[in-house]
């Protein structure tokens, strides 16, 4: 399941994707562009572009904006801009070599839950 922040931060935004293989299992899961208009899961250690928010048979809703708490695997990320990617298990994890990456908005981090709240931009 998702978990989405909605008091004092920037508003979510979900856009339409096309998908051939995703599943209301991959709720909440990063996923990233493949295609023109299409989504598909991240791999352990790719970049990712959004959170999987609905799916439906051949499209899907895609969190691209706002702020997400997710499960986090390796490494405890600090606040500040991180580099996160996708990790297995639908989680994210700091990327070592983070030159050619995403930075992500940290806000908050649950070392004890291996949870951490960032911003979508």
């Amino acid at each position: 399941m998702i978990e989405t922040v909605t008091e004092n931060v920037l508003q979510p935004v979900l856009v339409t994707f096309k998908h051939s293989a995703l599943t209301r299992a991959d709720i909440g899961k990063p996923v990233k562009v493949s295609a023109n208009d299409t989504v598909q899961l991240a791999a352990d250690g790719n970049a990712f572009d959004g959170i999987l928010a609905t799916v439906e048979t051949g499209v899907c809703g895609v969190l691209v904006s706002g702020d997400v708490t997710l499960e986090y695997s390796g490494s405890d990320p600090d606040t500040g801009f991180q580099p996160l990617v996708a990790a297995t298990g639908g989680k994210v994890k700091l990327e070592g070599s983070p030159l050619d990456y995403n930075y992500w908005q940290v806000w908050w981090v649950d070392t004890t839950e291996k949870k951490v709240r960032f911003r979508l931009p």
